[in-house]
């Protein structure tokens, strides 16, 4: 297909966007097994500190980062790392 790494992102905002997330990060690993993926809660920037504290706790799969694309905090590190791992 192409692929040399792989992003799974979602809205920590909204969350349906990560509702059925361990079905799908379980599809891409299939589908790519070797093929680095990150795993990426994004908007931190909406979430407070406590809520996200929550949503991290409540979930059943890690995320790699939880990224701001609006402020850019840790998006830069998100691909630094991917690209570290796709040169492995």
């Amino acid at each position: 297909v192409g692929s040399s790494g792989l992003i799974y992102v979602f809205d920590l905002s909204r969350p349906h966007t990560y509702a059925d997330i361990n079905e799908e990060i379980d599809l891409l690993k299939s589908e790519f097994p070797n093929e680095p993926l990150k795993i990426v809660g994004n908007k931190k920037d909406l979430i407070h500190d406590v809520d996200l504290d929550q949503i991290l706790a409540n979930m059943t799969i890690s995320c790699d980062f939880i990224t701001s694309a609006k402020t850019g905090e840790y998006v830069d590190d998100m691909f630094y790392t991917l690209g570290e791992d796709i040169l492995k």
